[in-house]
């Protein structure tokens, strides 16, 4: 499946910036969350699929929070 995604140029920069901060590309990074999110359960209670993706994702958000 392919998606198109309309950024602003502010987003995009952003988004590029957070991807480097990870080494890798934006796309890879957009390709990543996206398939993390279809990776949950969507019958789980939000409160345990926010801890979920939290839990599983935590090294990455750690590092965009630099």
């Amino acid at each position: 499946m392919n998606v198109n995604i309309e950024l602003s140029e502010e987003q995009r920069g952003r988004l590029e910036s957070k991807a480097r901060q990870c080494n890798t590309s934006a796309e890879k990074l957009v390709e990543n969350l996206v398939r993390e999110f279809a990776d949950f359960d969507s019958g789980m209670p939000v409160d345990d699929a926010m801890t979920f993706v939290l839990r599983k994702n935590r090294e990455l958000y750690e590092r965009l929070a630099k």
